[in-house]
């Protein structure tokens, strides 16, 4: 029998590239993930941090002008 060599592997067997310190899911080669106050965050958790930071500048329509 002839071994066959993949010259591409499968993505779902790559190992992860590192770890969303907020939520503590995998992050894989060429996955979107942002460095956040000294974090490596994946995309939900980056998005939902940012908003809690800016958390003290919410406001509700009508509010602005006040």
């Amino acid at each position: 029998m002839k071994a066959v060599h993949r010259t591409n592997p499968d993505p779902q067997r790559r190992a992860p590239a590192g770890v969303c310190a907020r939520c503590g899911g995998e992050l894989y080669p060429g996955e979107a993930c942002w460095r956040l106050w000294g974090a490596l965050l994946c995309e939900g958790c980056a998005g939902r941090r940012a908003l809690e930071e800016l958390a003290p500048f919410r406001l509700k329509a009508g509010e602005a002008g006040r």
